[in-house]
C-alpha cells in the first residue's frame, strides 16, 4: 500500500527537486543538486503519503473487522515490508536504467521480491529448512549492505512526483475493491466454521492443502495421495506457505483472511504503474486499474457461477493462482512492452537491457503461477511478429528473441511441471457457450441463438474492453509495436477460451489473463 504515496522522493532518503527536467539514474547526488524536504517536518510532506496511509488504513480495518488478530496484521505486514518489498525494490532498482517514480520500485519491486522469495522458498524447504526461511532475505540484503556499488540503491534519488489525483484514485480502486472482497469473500468465509450450516467454496479446502504441503515439500505431491506428484500450478500456493513461514502467522489466517486482499491490492497498483509505463500517460494507467478491478461482468446468478465464466471478483479468492498470476503477469507485460517497442513520445524513463532480465525472472514464475498465463504472452508476441511482418515487411530480433524465450518457458512448463497432462482441457471451439444453444431446434433459430450468445459472451466478458474500439479507430489501425502487443494479448485471452473447452470451465482463464493486456 505504500506504493500508493504521491510524492516522487524515496522516504528513506533525500528528494530532488519536483521541477527536475530529467532524472538521472539512480546514483549519490551529483555536485548541484538541490536538496528540498530534508528540514523540519511538513505537512506538505505528510499529505504526499496521504493517499498510501489511508488505503492501508482501510484494508486493515475490513481485516481487523473480519476476525483478524491484529498481531497477525502486524506480523504480515512486517513481512510484507522486510521479505518481499524490501529486496525486491533493490534488486528492481539495479535492473532497471533510471528511476521513474517510488510508486514503480515498490510496486515492479514487489513483484520481482515474490519471484526471489519463490527461489528462497524452494532453496530452504528442499534443504529441510522451512522454519529458516525467514533469513532468505539476507540474500539480497547483504550484498547490498556490503557492495559499494550496489549499497546506493537503499537511497535512490530522481524520482518524479506522482500527481495527486491518481494517487487518491488508485487508493480509491483499491479501498473499492477491498470493500467488494468483504462482502463477497471475507464476511462469508470464516477462517473457522461459525456454524454446521457454513458451506464453504469446494475448491478452498483444496487449496488449503497445497499451501499446507508447501510448507514443508518442494516440488510438491498431491497432499489427498502420498507420492503422487502434483502437475499443477502451484507457484501461488508456495507464496501463501512462505508467506505464513517467515510471519510466523497460521497459514489457515494467511490463506482465509490476508493473503488474497494483499494480492489484489498489488495487481491494482501494478495495473496503475504498468499501465503509465507501456502508455506514457499516467491517467490511463489509474483508468486500467479501474477497469481491471471495478467494472465488473453482468451476472444474473451468484457470485459462484456466471453466464460464461465466473466474475472477476470470485476468481480472485476463488482461484488465488488466478490474482498471483496477475501480480507477475502485469510486469512481464512491461517487461516485454519495452523490448517489443516503447510508445512514441513517452517521457518514461526505459528500462534498458534490465528488461531482459525483468522479462526471464517474471516468464520463470509464471509458468507455475497458472498455465494460462504464458500461452497468452506467446500469442501475443507471435501476433506482434505477423503484423510486423505481414504490414512492415521485417521481423524484429528483440520480438523473436523474447518469442523465443517465452517459449521455453511454455515448454519448461509443460514438460517439467505438468508433465504433458492436459487435466481435462481438449480442442473444443465454442464450448462455453454452446450449452445456452442447445440443440434439436430449426436451423434459423439455432442461427439467432448463436447470434445472441454470442453477443452476450461480449457484453458479459468483453465490455470492459470496449475501449479497444476506440483506440483503433482513432489510430486508423496503424498501430505502434507496443499496442500491436497489447491487442495481440487481448485478443488471445477469449479467442482461447473460444477455441479449447475444459470440463470445469477453466478455459476461462484465458479470458483473465488477456484482460491485463486488454485494460491497457
Amino acid at each position: 500500500m505504500t506504493a500508493l504515496a504521491t510524492g516522487g522522493a524515496d522516504p528513506t532518503g533525500p528528494r530532488r527537486r519536483a521541477d527536475d527536467a530529467a532524472p538521472g539514474p539512480a546514483t549519490a547526488d551529483e555536485p548541484g543538486d538541490r536538496i528540498v524536504g530534508s528540514g523540519p517536518f511538513r505537512w506538505s510532506t505528510a499529505l504526499r503519503y496521504a493517499p498510501a496511509a489511508a488505503g492501508y488504513a482501510v484494508v486493515a480495518a475490513v481485516l481487523l473487522a473480519t476476525g483478524t488478530p491484529v498481531p497477525d496484521l502486524a506480523r504480515w505486514t512486517g513481512y510484507a515490508l522486510l521479505a518481499v518489498l524490501l529486496p525486491g525494490t533493490l534488486v528492481f532498482r539495479a535492473l532497471r536504467r533510471r528511476p521513474h517514480t517510488l510508486v514503480e520500485d515498490l510496486a515492479f519491486g514487489a513483484a520481482v521480491g515474490l519471484v526471489l522469495e519463490l527461489a528462497g522458498w524452494a532453496a530452504f524447504t528442499a534443504a529441510g529448512l522451512p522454519h529458516l526461511l525467514w533469513l532468505w532475505p539476507l540474500a539480497v540484503l547483504v550484498p547490498f549492505a556490503a557492495v559499494p556499488r550496489l549499497r546506493r540503491h537503499w537511497r535512490a534519488t530522481g524520482h518524479v512526483p506522482v500527481p495527486t489525483g491518481w494517487a487518491w484514485s488508485l487508493a480509491g480502486v483499491v479501498v473499492g475493491f477491498t470493500l467488494y472482497l468483504y462482502e463477497s469473500f471475507l464476511r462469508v468465509n470464516p477462517v473457522l466454521p461459525t456454524d454446521e450450516g457454513q458451506a464453504q467454496y469446494i475448491d478452498l479446502a483444496f487449496q488449503l492443502s497445497l499451501a499446507g504441503a508447501a510448507t514443508h515439500q518442494v516440488p510438491l505431491d498431491v497432499p489427498q495421495v502420498a507420492g503422487e506428484p502434483l502437475h499443477y500450478h502451484w507457484f501461488g500456493f508456495a507464496h501463501l506457505a512462505a508467506g505464513s513461514l517467515v510471519s510466523g502467522v497460521d497459514l489457515p489466517t494467511v490463506f482465509f483472511r490476508l493473503g488474497v486482499p494483499t494480492l489484489c491490492a498489488l495487481a491494482a497498483v501494478l495495473v496503475a504503474v504498468v499501465g503509465w509505463r507501456v502508455t506514457g500517460r499516467a491517467y490511463a494507467g489509474v483508468a486500467a486499474a479501474a477497469l481491471m478491478f471495478t467494472v465488473g461482468e453482468f451476472g444474473y446468478e451468484n457470485g459462484v457461477r456466471q453466464l460464461f465464466g465466473t466474475q472477476a471478483t470470485f476468481i480472485v479468492w476463488g482461484s488465488p493462482s488466478m490474482t498471483y498470476s496477475w501480480v507477475l503477469l502485469l510486469p512481464l507485460v512491461a517487461a516485454l512492452g519495452e523490448l517489443v517497442g516503447r510508445a512514441r513520445g513517452s517521457a518514461v524513463p526505459a528500462l534498458g537491457r534490465g528488461a531482459w532480465v525483468l522479462a526471464a525472472l517474471f516468464l520463470a514464475a509464471s509458468t507455475g503461477a497458472k498455465a494460462s498465463s504464458v500461452p497468452v504472452v506467446l500469442a501475443a508476441l507471435a501476433f506482434t511478429a505477423a503484423v510486423s511482418l505481414a504490414f512492415r515487411r521485417t521481423l524484429p530480433r528483440a520480438v523473436l528473441a523474447a518469442a523465443g524465450l517465452t517459449l521455453a518457458a511454455q515448454l519448461f512448463a509443460t514438460a517439467v511441471l505438468f508433465a504433458f497432462e492436459s487435466h481435462g482441457v481438449t480442442v473444443d471451439p465454442f464450448s462455453g457457450l454452446r450449452p445456452y444453444v442447445g440443440t434439436g431446434r430449426p436451423a434459423g433459430t439455432t442461427a439467432l441463438l448463436w447470434a445472441a450468445v454470442f453477443v452476450a459472451f461480449l457484453l458479459s466478458l468483453q465490455l470492459r474492453l470496449a475501449g479497444v474500439l476506440a483506440l483503433l479507430r482513432l489510430r486508423r489501425w496503424r498501430l505502434e509495436p507496443v499496442q500491436v502487443f497489447l491487442l495481440g494479448g487481448a485478443l488471445a485471452g477469449p479467442a482461447a477460451y473460444l477455441l479449447v473447452g475444459h470440463p470445469g470451465s477453466s478455459n476461462q482463464y484465458f479470458t483473465r489473463a488477456g484482460f491485463a493486456f486488454g485494460v491497457i
